[in-house]
């Protein structure tokens, strides 16, 4: 099965930067996003601003 929204061209662009990117000697990290959460409860967001606020 293949992604609908997958371009050869996108895909070359992309495989050319990193080849790039190597060439440099710069390191190549990649991340695995499954498990990030998109937001923060909003309970946790007003306890990380008013402690912000009040420090």
């Amino acid at each position: 099965m293949r992604y609908l929204k997958a371009s050869k061209k996108e895909r070359r662009i992309f495989q050319e930067k990193i080849k790039g990117y190597e060439r440099e000697g710069r390191v190549i990290v990649y991340l695995e996003e499954s498990g990030f959460a998109h937001d923060i409860p909003v309970r946790m967001a007003m306890r990380l601003w008013v402690n912000a606020v009040m420090v």
